[in-house]
This record gives C-alpha cells, structure tokens and sequence, in this order.
C-alpha cells in the first residue's frame, strides 16, 4: 500500500496539474505557458527545484516567457516578478533559523538586481500561528527598511537604463536604475577602494553626484573620460550604497 506521504504527494501534483490546464483553458494564450508551467511544478515535485527557487515570470502578448533567474538576460522586455520567501518556506516553519533565512546583505543584492533588470520583488514572510514575525525574519525586514529609507531614491518609482549590470575598474558589482534624467548607481557591498570607476559611463558636464541621504558632490573623471565616484570618507550606511548622477540623462 502507497505511503501516506507519498498520496499526499501525488493528491498534489494531480490537484496542481488540474489548476494548470483550467487556468490554460480560460487563457488568452492558450499552449504557450502550460508545458512550461508544468514542467516546472513537475521539477519542484521531483526535486530538481527547491521550493524556494528563484523563479521570474514575465507575460508578454505571445505568451509567458519564463525561466531561471541565472539564464534570463540582462533585463527583460516585459515587467517580471519574482517570488520567493525570507526563509525557505512560504509559511511559518519551527525548524528554519539563522542558517535557513536570507541574509540581510543578500536580500538587499536580490532586490535591487532585480529592480534593475525591470522586475519586482514579491518577497513572502511566515509569521506564527498567533500572527507574530519570527525575531529572525524581523530582523532581515527591519534592515531592509533601514536600506530603503536612505537608498529609496534609486527603487521607488525608477525603471531599467541601457544596462543594468556593471563593474567598475576596481572591481565592483554594480547596479544601475534611472528616474527622468537622472541615473543611479549601486554598489552591491562594501566599495573595494576610494574611487568606483564608471566602465562605459562617459564623464559629462554638469552632471552632480551624490550619495543618497548626503549633498557631499563626489564626482570627478577618469583619464579616460570614464565617470569617476570619489568617495570622501567611509560612504554611508551598510551592504549597498547608491549614488545619483543628478541630470546625467539630459
């Protein structure tokens, strides 16, 4: 006789493969997501995918476009979503802790890559059965607050530039959003030296640059022309530091 897991296991993916062909039966796009959608639940099922995968969706008028986050280019056309839960549950789970919930640097590199390739972030919390946030989770959404409250400028409201991923001449993992004509830049983690060197980003007069949350102007340019952050001190705040270069895109 069948074990009790394993029933449960298959009411489920008969139940989930049933809301699949429903939901393509009433789609507009009948055929183009379906095998996709299935052939994903089907993975997670079997385990080639982890529950908490990351995973973008992006519906377009011939379909959905889905794939793994590391396979998707640079930015997408269309507006995507990611989903996916601080820890690696989509509920409250006793057994997660420290180990199995994102650090709060990560988050943040999460976010803001994907707001910078077009996407948004739909981040899910488990709280307890009396509605109460674990500590540990608490702690990863009031540092994320904290970030947003002084880099803010460069998430809100912003869309995707030319390019939304760069590094620098010495050696930063950088992120780029814009808003009118402005352009922002983040650096993911701690800057590497004094100076962040723009690659491909041409120095241009009247162009002020700024660290969100400080008027300290911070621009110069390289030898080559290259836009170039000349950091005064110890840039403020933790994980990620985003810099506006006010009026770039006139």
């Amino acid at each position: 006789m069948p074990s009790a897991p394993f029933i449960s296991w298959l009411f489920l993916a008969v139940a989930a493969t049933g809301c699949l062909f429903t939901l393509n039966a009433l789609s507009p796009v009948k055929g183009s997501w379906l095998v996709r959608g299935t052939g994903f639940f089907a993975a997670w099922l079997t385990g080639e995918l982890a529950p908490h995968h990351l995973f973008w969706q992006a519906f377009a008028k011939r379909g959905a476009k889905v794939g793994l986050l590391a396979r998707n280019p640079e930015a997408l056309e269309a507006c995507a979503e990611e989903c996916r839960g601080l820890g690696r549950s989509f509920g409250y789970n006793r057994a997660e802790g420290e180990a199995e919930t994102i650090p709060p640097a990560e988050l943040i590199a999460l976010l803001v890559d994907i707001v910078s390739k077009n996407g948004n972030l739909l981040l899910d919390v488990g709280p307890e059965a009396d509605g109460t946030i674990p500590p540990v989770q608490m702690e990863r959404l009031k540092a994320l607050g904290a970030w947003l409250k002084q880099n803010g400028e460069a998430i809100y409201d912003t869309t995707p530039w030319t390019q939304a991923v760069g590094k620098s001449a010495e050696g930063d993992d950088l992120r780029f959003t814009r808003k009118g004509s402005d352009l922002y830049v983040t650096v993911l983690g701690k800057p590497k030296a004094q100076t962040i060197t723009l690659l491909d980003v041409p120095a241009k007069q009247g162009v002020k640059i700024t660290q969100l949350d400080d008027s300290k102007e911070l621009g110069a340019k390289d030898p080559r022309d290259n836009t170039r952050i000349v950091l005064r001190a110890q840039p403020k705040g933790e994980y990620a530091y985003s810099f506006k270069l006010a009026g770039y895109l006139r």
